[in-house]
């Protein structure tokens, strides 16, 4: 499947004031062996979130050129960067800022001999607020890193914007896109070289291609051309790839993408071509069997960004537009076969709300949002004052901290879940698909008169924002619980009711009854199911593979920890159990990743009285019927953390720090310590 080696990718871009800890983790396998966490190769972001931006690396330096800033399709000289800068390759820390040029949006930047070179582009005219004026240049120049000047060249015979260039030898080849001018456009088929060995530099027109495509990428490799993907002049995303040959000077048909390459951007290096694009995946071009191998997803997929060398075993994807906003992250893809291991990125952010302990989450494209929670470290601090409102958004592509309208109320140790529902927007073809609605079920907080459990279920609008309190209600009191959605129903498995007001042991009441709701029908009541937990349960880890759902750790009544690890099976309708891990947990996260459970954080008993927080990443493979640690120091504090499947990766995210005002977050890697890298090719 992998072809001519397992690729790896590494997560690599945090911003300057981010408090890295990168030092390798330990964690002890079966055989005794130390397997150490690996740690991400870190970046510095880019100065600004850009897209549609020239780049090039040359001499240990990545350079990069203007391009698109702000908010996608909003068009106007403030929304193009002013920056050209470079960052040192071998620090990898420090952009330095370079004589400015005019701004410009898809200019192409491409090394020869030392120098950089840069070809056309769009310029705006209007001011942001103003009507679209954008225009293409026919802009052609070189800038020497000695003399730190820029050098004007001979023009390209037409403006030329949404095109790219790639160098071939001595030559430089531009192909595809359009000559924009106010509200004409004009979309070519012509093609140009230029042979920047030659005394007097003078364009070429080279065979028309048989395309007319912009937002395309071009790559040589072999002695030839390749144009892949972008859009067509009849505003069809094109999966296409064609080839110019410049020594018979005709244009042939390559191997067509997987997937549309709008904005895709490609790069060859060790004599293979690379491509990523909108979808995250990065494929090489297999010649040999006429199509493209995937390799590996990146972290954050985008388009519109630059897929740059390194060296013959490293790409660099640099920013480009993804998950609704701009990036400054940069990636590094290595290529090649890598020793197995575990790798492993954390780093401290400022954080600019209260709450410590016990707060709903929940994961959304880039972003987490966290909300509620308690503003204590201890245990059991319940006044009204230590249970909070506050709410936050953690864009993960940038790491920067917006707030958000607060919970409705004081509120800790709540279940949250995204519900998939049919979007109700319609276009041509019918509905446009399904988007998310987190709903938000049960927790534990002050009702003026005692900290108690509540039954209430809430949800929030993700695009205006707003909380909204839900008529239906739990039967009963929930929080400590698991929450599920399946077949467009939530399930609410164990959990705890705890109510002062009673007496004795009923104040600790464990429902044993599995509730169920059909969310989409706004009249349905929350009832309970025909099934029943086997044992009482709250605090514990729940996840869900397949027609199965696992409820790992957690305590019953009297405070007695549940060692058994039951398992409820949807199709057969019946309960089973499986093995148990290393140690028994109170409070941990459970996470389903590529077919297998990951267990972390949370309590456990120590040898010889009372307890201790569990710093260990252990995982399940249902396949094998056994547990193994993954690693034996977690990079975030274990007490109170949330965990989250993050495409291919986990996310680990903690606010139970005793810095004042700081978060912790973590991304783990653990597929290479299962034997190699399983590339799912998928679209976001």
């Amino acid at each position: 499947m992998f072809g001519r080696g397992t690729r790896f990718l590494a997560l690599v871009s945090i911003l300057g004031f981010v408090g890295l800890d990168l030092a390798p983790l330990r964690s002890d396998d079966a055989q005794g062996e130390t397997r150490r966490g690996e740690p991400f190769v870190q970046y510095a972001p880019l100065p600004e979130a850009v897209a549609s931006f020239g780049a090039c690396v040359s001499d240990n330096w990545l350079y990069v050129y203007s391009g698109h800033t702000g908010r996608a399709h909003q068009h106007s000289i403030d929304n193009l960067s002013k920056g050209f800068q470079r960052l040192n390759l071998l620090d990898r820390q420090n952009w330095e800022l370079l004589p400015s040029a005019p701004p410009l949006q898809s200019p192409s930047l491409v090394q020869y001999k030392g120098g950089i070179y840069r070809v056309g582009g769009l310029s705006a005219r209007n001011r942001r607020g103003e009507k679209d004026d954008l225009h293409s240049v026919a802009d052609f120049a070189r800038f020497d890193p000695q003399t730190r000047a820029w050098e004007d060249l001979p023009s390209l015979p037409e403006p030329r914007s949404s095109h790219d260039t790639v160098r071939l030898g001595d030559h430089l080849f531009v192909v595809g896109g359009w000559n924009l001018q106010g509200e004409e456009n004009t979309w070519y088929s012509s093609a140009y070289k230029i042979d920047l060995s030659a005394e007097q530099l003078k364009w070429e027109e080279i065979a028309k291609a048989p395309f007319e495509r912009r937002a395309l990428a071009a790559a040589a490799v072999d002695g030839k051309v390749y144009a892949i993907g972008g859009m067509t002049s009849a505003h069809k995303l094109s999966r296409e790839v064609d080839v110019f040959d410049p020594k018979t000077g005709e244009w042939s048909k390559g191997p067509s993408l997987a997937r549309n390459g709008f904005g895709i951007s490609a790069f060859t290096t060790g004599g293979e071509l690379y491509a990523s694009g909108m979808d995250g995946m990065v494929r090489r071009l297999d010649r040999d069997a006429g199509s493209w191998e995937d390799v590996d997803t990146l972290m954050f997929p985008r388009f519109f960004h630059r897929l740059v060398p390194v060296s013959d075993k490293k790409l660099l994807a640099v920013g480009g537009a993804g998950g609704g906003a701009h990036l400054r992250i940069i990636e590094e893809v290595q290529l090649g076969s890598p020793a197995s291991g575990v790798q492993v990125a954390s780093w401290t952010l400022p954080y600019p709300g209260k709450a410590k302990n016990r707060q709903g989450a929940f994961l959304w494209r880039n972003a987490l949002y966290v909300f509620g929670g308690n503003n204590s470290l201890g245990q059991h601090d319940f006044e009204p004052e230590n249970f909070v409102q506050e709410a936050f958004r953690i864009n993960l592509a940038t790491l920067q901290i917006r707030p958000l309208p607060a919970f409705p109320v004081g509120r800790q140790s709540m279940q949250s879940v995204l519900y998939w529902q049919r979007s109700g927007h319609r276009s041509g073809h019918g509905f446009r698909g399904e988007s998310p609605v987190p709903f938000v079920v049960g927790g534990f907080g002050h009702d003026g008169k005692v900290a108690r459990t509540h039954a209430d279920i809430f949800t929030f609008n993700l695009k205006s924002k707003e909380w909204q309190k839900r008529q239906a209600a739990l039967p009963t009191p929930r929080s400590q619980s698991g929450l599920l959605f399946r077949d467009k129903v939530l399930w609410l498995f164990g959990g705890l009711d705890y109510n002062p007001a009673r007496e004795g042991e009923a104040t600790f009441h464990h429902p044993l009854e599995i509730l169920k709701w059909d969310t989409g029908d706004e009249e349905s009541a929350v009832v309970a199911a025909e099934i029943s937990l086997p044992r009482p349960r709250r605090a514990f880890g729940g996840a869900a593979i397949g027609e199965k759902y696992y409820l790992i750790g957690g305590m019953r009544e009297r405070f007695q920890l549940v060692t058994d690890c039951d398992v409820y099976d949807f199709e057969k309708k019946s309960w089973d159990t499986i093995s148990s891990p290393s140690r028994p947990r109170i409070s941990p996260e459970l996470v389903a990743l590529d077919g297998k459970l990951y267990l972390a954080g949370g309590s456990s008993p120590k040898a010889e009285s009372g307890f201790e927080r569990n710093s260990t990443l252990e995982v399940y493979d249902p396949e094998a019927g056994k547990w193994s640690v993954v690693l034996d120091e977690l990079p975030v504090p274990p007490g109170h953390l949330r965990m989250f499947a993050f495409r291919d990766r986990l996310l680990l995210y903690s606010a139970h720090t005793e810095e004042v005002n700081a978060i912790r977050l973590a991304i783990i890697d653990p597929r290479r310590a299962a034997g190699g890298r399983k590339v799912a090719s998928r679209s976001f």
